[in-house]
């Protein structure tokens, strides 16, 4: 393990994340392990401790035994921090020494949609909004969070197939900035006919489509339905998937 990615947290807000190792030796050891930052310069300017390690920084070792390292991320800015977690194992003539990076970022964001008729949230968590309107839907969206959001919408025929065609306002896929409020058009009369006149869908399904925010962290994912006049089915669904623009950005790099 090279490093531990605590993601994105809120200011104010903490994280844990627990870090296990096994040894290999067939003799007890002592582990220790500090923080390159938890030193007496920082101490004296008493500051608060971005990354803290939890139940004591001692611990011996059975043989072939397990140790779990507990440390703790609390931001205090909007910023990227970073430290180092350093171990050090000795005992019965061994001795050995390692460091993993922490690294994590103060301050997330997050979507939210202007309330309006027929908007609900499921247990899930996903926003559905169920329409019998025929006409364009204007989605107003805010990010609250303090950081840039990236947004990527799709919409899907009754059979789960993504449509096609100049269908969103002003794109499929966008950016929207900390404390910002961006209106989503979807316009379904855009949506591209084929020859004999239906209108074409992708093969691909969506799922696999969102943006990823960690390996901890599942795709946040928001979906409308609108349902056609005189039909007990959903005509068309309209999702939204969106996540960190700083993690998209490392992702395509």
């Amino acid at each position: 393990m090279r490093e531990l990615d605590f993601g994105f947290v809120n200011v104010g807000d903490s994280r844990i994340i627990t870090f296990k190792a096994r040894s290999a030796l067939d003799i007890p050891v002592t582990c220790h392990y500090s923080l390159k930052s938890d030193t007496k310069q920082q101490k004296e300017r008493k500051r608060e401790p971005l990354f803290t390690i939890l139940d004591g920084t001692e611990v011996i070792i059975q043989p072939r035994g397990d140790i779990c390292v507990k440390v703790e991320f609390t931001p205090q800015k909007d910023c990227k921090h970073m430290d180092k977690l350093n171990i050090s194992l000795s005992g019965g003539g061994f001795s050995q020494r390692f460091g993993i990076k922490t690294i994590g970022s103060g301050g997330r964001a997050h979507l939210e949609l202007v309330k309006r008729p027929g908007l609900l949230v499921h247990r899930s968590g996903d926003h559905v909004l169920t329409t019998d309107s025929d006409g364009p839907i204007t989605l107003g969206m805010e990010n609250v969070g303090k950081r840039s959001m990236y947004v990527r919408a799709v919409v899907l025929d009754g059979y789960g197939k993504k449509m096609e065609g100049d269908i969103f306002s002003p794109s499929h896929s966008f950016v929207i900035g900390a404390n910002v409020k961006q209106p989503l058009k979807v316009d379904i009369s855009r949506v591209r006919m084929n020859d004999s006149g239906r209108c074409t869908s992708s093969l691909s399904s969506v799922s696999g489509m969102g943006i990823r925010r960690s390996s901890t962290t599942s795709v946040n994912s928001i979906g409308s339905s609108a349902s056609s006049r005189g039909r007990s089915a959903p005509s068309y669904t309209i999702k939204l998937y969106w996540g960190e623009e700083t993690q998209r950005r490392r992702m395509i790099v």
